[in-house]
């Protein structure tokens, strides 16, 4: 087995563990198939920052913010590096960041992130996108926090 096929197979089964809510060993999988990107590809690898958004979520699901804001950080400066501060998929992983910070009660924070994550959107969708226009309620109700 090659090492794609092989880090395939434990994103494969990362995400199987995931969706039946085995988060420890989803944990486990998605760690270790990192760990083999980053020897590989080196740590700017893209497919490194999808998979760091996906551990996230399981920290983020599991109360475990510290970890997740670690694998958001990471998964941003990769994507940044890769795609540019504003490629649209930015705006995404800054949303989910933002998220993060207002589960954690630190709504400026999450403030900050959900109003870069509506610029890039406004950029290139415009400002009457429901992406848009969920974002700006969403910081509306942080706001008043």
């Amino acid at each position: 087995m090659s090492f794609t096929q092989e880090i395939n197979s434990l994103i494969k089964d990362a995400d199987n563990y995931a969706a039946k809510k085995q988060y420890v060993l989803a944990v486990t999988y998605y760690k270790k198939a990192i760990s083999f990107e980053k020897e590989i590809y080196g740590p700017s690898y893209f497919f490194i920052a999808q998979d760091l958004q996906k551990l996230a979520e399981i920290y983020l699901v599991t109360n475990n913010f510290k970890q997740a804001e670690f694998c958001y950080r990471e998964a941003i400066t990769i994507e940044e590096t890769v795609l540019g501060k504003s490629h649209i998929d930015i705006a995404r992983i800054l949303a989910d960041f933002a998220s993060l910070y207002s589960q954690e009660e630190k709504y400026a924070d999450a403030i900050k992130q959900y109003q870069k994550a509506k610029k890039i959107y406004c950029s290139h969708l415009g400002r009457d996108n429901i992406e848009v226009k969920r974002l700006e309620s969403r910081i509306q109700d942080l706001t008043q926090r």
